[in-house]
Formats: C-alpha cells, sequence, structure tokens
C-alpha cells in the first residue's frame, strides 16, 4: 500500500486504542504508531521513509530485500517484548500495533506478505495492487473516519 494509505489506517487505529486503553501520553502513541506504520518499507530504496533517513536505509537495503525480513513478525514482537520488559507496555503496544498494521495492508495486495518467513513459506495476500483505485479509495475513507474521530474524541 501506499504512504499516505498506512499513515491513514494506522492513526484510525490509534485514534481508536486511545479511546478502548484511556491512553494518557496520547501525542508520544501516536508518534510511535505512525512511525512504526511506515518502518518496514525501510527496506524498499524508492520509499519515504528510506530517503529521509539514509543513514540507516542504506545498509538495510544493501543487505535485504523489499518485503523480507522487514515484512515479518520478529521486529515488531522483539520490540513489543522489550519495551513491555522495560515497563513501558503502552509504547510497545504503539509500535507492536503501527507494525502489524502495516503488514496487514500489505497483505491485501498482490504481493502480499510472508509474514513468518523463513519458518514457514506461509504467504498473506490479496488482489489490490499498490497505488491503484482500492489503495487510493482506503486513504480516502479512512482519512475520512480520522477526521471524524479526531473531532468527536
Amino acid at each position: 500500500m501506499m504512504f499516505k494509505t498506512h499513515l491513514v489506517f494506522s492513526l484510525f487505529i490509534g485514534l481508536v486504542l486511545i479511546k478502548i486503553l484511556n491512553i494518557e501520553n496520547q501525542i508520544l502513541f501516536l508518534i510511535l504508531l505512525l512511525f512504526f506504520s511506515i518502518f518496514p518499507d525501510i527496506d524498499e530504496k524508492k520509499s519515504k521513509i528510506s530517503r529521509k533517513i539514509r543513514f540507516l536505509s542504506f545498509p538495510i537495503n544493501l543487505i535485504f530485500r523489499h518485503r523480507g525480513f522487514f515484512h515479518t513478525i520478529y521486529i515488531p514482537l522483539t520490540l513489543f517484548l522489550l519495551l513491555y520488559i522495560i515497563s513501558e507496555k503502552i509504547l510497545g503496544i504503539a509500535v507492536l500495533t503501527g507494525y502489524v498494521s502495516h503488514l496487514f495492508l500489505d497483505s491485501l495486495t498482490k504481493s502480499g506478505v510472508r509474514i513468518f518467513k523463513p519458518f514457514f513459506k506461509l504467504r498473506f495476500y490479496g488482489f489490490f495492487k499498490v497505488g491503484k483505485f482500492f489503495d487510493y479509495f482506503l486513504s480516502l475513507l479512512f482519512l475520512v473516519i480520522d477526521i471524524y474521530l479526531i473531532i468527536n474524541l
């Protein structure tokens, strides 16, 4: 999915979680959630996040392929567990939720994701192409929902 689709979808999830979990530090929660909703694309040279933090993306791009290791469940689970251990449960939830929202949206595309690679060959995929009608539709839909939620929070 496109950069903006990942952001508006994860913002929707973040706003719902803020309400459900009664999160105090909402700004930090949303910043982490939004950052990690786009972070998995650091393994794609042309992605917005790769172009913004080249010092980190350059070595990652040399070692990993797009939708490879950075599109598995291992990174978000590890980060969540580390934050959970150091008593930052809510921040761990933000990281995990943002990252998994990215994986979920990418699983709707024709390319899909293999979130358990290399241990299992299971691939989750859908019927939609990145940057086509459905991607724009989701972007607009969640933007409208986000605006509604922000106004009514």
